[in-house]
């Protein structure tokens, strides 16, 4: 059995907020979430009508949740025939105490007669109420003082009930799949059709209204969409025609010289089974439908609807799983049966639907994937599992509706702890920091936390302008880039208030970086304080770790001086030191440090490399050029004189784009992008020659199409001008020249002729 909702809720704001505490007592859990309570059902259980089938519907989802049940059907309380027997009822006992009663709002009162006043004393009842208006009539008003909720099964209906009804109403359908199949050949045997007709259905009952099911337009549409020759058939299949003579007679007189087939009076359930499953295509040129049963079943039998694109049954339709027909409102012109005069339903289009009918006739296999389409909307959302789901949730907050005051004053209580704990952050600030201090704040968007006085507060996570991203970061990596990223714009705190102590436990890399590279100077159940002062070495393992980049870095230079003998170094050459296996030296969090240095290997002090690296790009590249640099989000990287230099990779904004390409495919497809804005040249400085070995692809890319006109162990340059593939990859002019002249004056370099 699931938790109460209310209950899970206040535990993951007390486990996520230790700081708040607790206002008042509750039960255990265990205690409180007990076996849901019995239910008796009331409703027309063997009616072979829609009524029937929305009663069936609900005790299946019941079924499925293995609730105590009391069955009572009201059947005989209605003019449709009523054999229907998949449901077996269990006389007149009502033990629970919830009653869903699912039968017509306009029945109210008959059925009360039926089963007594005491019937609704003392119970929590729930009327499963369906309307096919806007507007539900105000002489039903009355029947609300009965229930103390109701449901209804699509959104439709609970716009019309919502805003006039004193108690909840709420969406909560039937199950809506199948529960047995049919037999299409048996089907067809039964309807005399050919193999090769293609046989249009819609299924009614007069009871319902004839000016509300339309059949005469779908009459119109169908004459409209095809001629006598055409292998195309509509079957009518009605009841209760004797309900209404004239309107019968009407429809039989409109089909009389095509090929349309009308069968009036009750077939047994699998023979209506066999029927769905002998058609088609199903079409609906409804007015209004409250829910639309028979839409709903052609669609769990995988048949492509044409209907009516108005009322509920666009809970289930739209245009990717059926054939919505276009519609006007139109004004209801005089009383049809509870439709008033005045009110509003639809006008559906005849020739729209004689367009789409001749569609499904004439593209089989589009109309054949969408009815597939329609079949996995139906099993996804309105099986007995799904509906069950919805079921539990409702009938124990209706147990538990008892405890809500409790929870409500609960709830209201932390959100008054919650500003408490703000003004202790204010506080917090005022005494621990100092008044120009820029403070990253984890504030899930809430400007409140960051109005510390004198000192700037700005969000964290943070989009291009400033403003929150409205999202977590996806995982610690991402975290820890967007953190340096506002540390090199200036950050000099990190804060994390009580409400984001989680971060810790659910980023565990990102909290073990904090803890290796940045000091934390204050923590309580308030707020955790990081200064963002860059260590720049963790606290236990700097030393360690900087000799094994000595180690790294000292043989770099012996791979440089060995290949510098040679006249030509290939282009394929990779640079990247060795890796040294540190997981063998290191623990856990060691080994995040080591990595985050690691990847940030460089030949001596990082502003040396930065001048020497200036200096390479004054002497080997003109001026007035663009100059793309994997740079990791440092600013210095780009200071190049008059040269431009750019992020890569970088956003639409031209900012540090804070992570890493996903693959090759990516990184090419920045690079060329950005050389087609403009960039000339790229340069990798020796903190990203591993890229060479990670984006195999990009490497590739490089050396297939573009010039190296520049490597040492502080840095690789290519020259972005796409080289003729079918010849020699010729050396710009000057380059020998300028090459040797500054490789000569570099104290390090051999002193000979090396060429790149």
């Amino acid at each position: 059995m699931a938790k109460y909702l209310f209950d899970e809720t206040l535990e993951r704001l007390q486990n996520a907020n230790p700081w708040c505490g607790r206002s008042e007592p509750r039960p255990h859990l265990e205690e409180s979430h007990q076996q849901l309570p019995g239910i008796n059902v009331c409703g027309c259980l063997q009616d072979e009508s829609g009524w029937g089938s929305a009663a069936r519907g609900y005790v299946r989802g019941l079924r499925a949740l293995d609730i105590p049940m009391a069955l009572n059907s009201v059947s005989q309380l209605t003019s449709n025939r009523s054999e229907d027997r998949s449901v077996i009822t269990s006389g007149e006992e009502y033990p629970h105490d919830i009653n869903l009663v699912v039968v017509d709002a306009g029945q109210h009162f008959a059925v009360m007669s039926h089963v007594g006043e005491d019937f609704f004393e003392n119970r929590y009842n729930i009327g499963a109420w369906a309307w096919e208006l806007p507007r539900f009539p105000e002489n039903w008003y009355d029947r609300f003082a009965y229930y103390d909720e109701i449901w209804a099964a699509t959104s439709f209906i609970v716009n019309a009930l919502a805003p006039i009804s004193p108690v909840p109403v709420v969406r909560i359908p039937p199950v809506l799949t199948p529960q047995a199949p049919g037999a299409r050949q048996p089907g067809r045997r039964m309807l005399g059709v050919s193999p090769d007709e293609f046989v249009f259905l819609f299924i009614f009952d007069f009871h319902s209204h004839l000016e509300r099911k339309n059949p005469l337009a779908l009459i119109e549409a169908f004459k409209l969409a095809f001629a006598p020759n055409q292998a195309a058939r509509l079957v009518i299949k009605c009841v209760n025609g004797q309900a209404d003579p004239a309107g019968a007679a009407a429809l039989r007189e409109h089909a009389q010289g095509h090929a349309i087939s009308i069968y009036d009076g009750y077939w047994s359930a699998q023979e209506i089974r066999d029927l769905m499953s002998a058609s088609d295509a199903y079409v609906s040129l409804h007015r209004s439908e409250g829910t639309g049963l028979t839409i709903t079943d052609a669609m769990a039998n995988g048949k492509p609807v044409i209907a009516t694109g108005w009322s509920g049954n666009m809970d289930f339709m739209n245009v990717c799983n059926s054939y919505p027909v276009r519609y006007e409102l139109v004004e209801i012109e005089k009383n049809v049966g509870p439709y008033r005069a005045g009110e509003i339903w639809a006008d559906p289009s005849v020739e729209h639907a004689a367009e789409l009918m001749a569609t499904v006739f004439e593209k089989r296999d589009e109309g054949q994937a969408r009815g597939q389409s329609a079949k996995r909307e139906i099993e996804s959302h309105y099986s007995e599992e799904k509906i069950a789901g919805l079921i539990q949730h409702r009938l124990d907050f209706i147990r538990n509706r008892e405890r809500f005051p409790q929870i409500r004053r609960e709830l209201r209580a932390f959100h008054s702890r919650y500003r408490g704990l703000i003004t202790g952050i204010r506080q917090l600030a005022e005494d621990l920091l100092p008044p120009d201090a820029v403070v990253i704040v984890v504030s899930k968007g809430d400007d409140e936390l960051l109005k510390l006085g004198n000192r700037r507060g700005r969000h964290f996570p943070q989009n291009a302008e400033g403003l929150y991203a409205g999202y977590h970061p996806a995982d610690s990596n991402a975290a820890i880039a967007h953190l340096e990223q506002l540390r090199a714009d200036g950050a000099s705190y990190l804060l994390l208030p009580g409400t984001a102590f989680w971060w810790l436990d659910y980023y565990k890399e990102f909290a073990a970086y904090l803890e290796s590279y940045y000091e934390m100077i204050h923590r309580d159940s308030r707020a955790i304080i990081y200064k963002l002062n860059g260590i720049g070495v963790a606290r236990h393992t700097g030393e360690l770790v900087a000799q094994m980049d000595s180690l790294s870095y000292l043989e770099t230079r012996l791979r440089m001086l060995l290949l510098s003998d040679r006249r030509e170094i290939e282009p394929s050459a990779t640079l990247r030191p060795t890796p040294i296996d540190r997981k063998s030296v290191l623990n856990p969090a060691q080994q995040i440090v080591s990595r985050a240095r690691f990847d940030n290997d460089i030949p001596g002090p990082y502003p040396k490399l930065l001048a020497e690296i200036r200096q390479v790009v004054e002497e080997m590249l003109p001026t007035d050029v663009s100059v793309i640099v994997v740079s990791k989000g440092d600013e210095a990287l780009l200071r190049f004189g008059s040269r431009r230099g750019l992020h890569f990779p970088q956003t639409s904004a031209g900012v540090y784009a804070g992570y890493y390409p996903a693959d090759s495919r990516a990184a090419i497809t920045q690079l060329e992008d950005l050389r087609a804005e403009g960039g000339n040249y790229l340069l990798l400085p020796s903190t990203a020659f591993w890229w060479l070995d990670f984006y195999k692809d990009f490497k590739r890319h490089l050396d297939l199409h573009y010039q190296l006109i520049y490597r040492d162990p502080r840095c690789l340059i290519y020259e972005l001008r796409r080289l003729e593939l079918d010849g020699p990859k010729a050396k710009p002019k000057g380059f020998w020249r300028q090459a040797s002249r500054f490789w000569g004056r570099r104290p390090y370099a051999a002193q000979r002729d090396r060429r790149v």
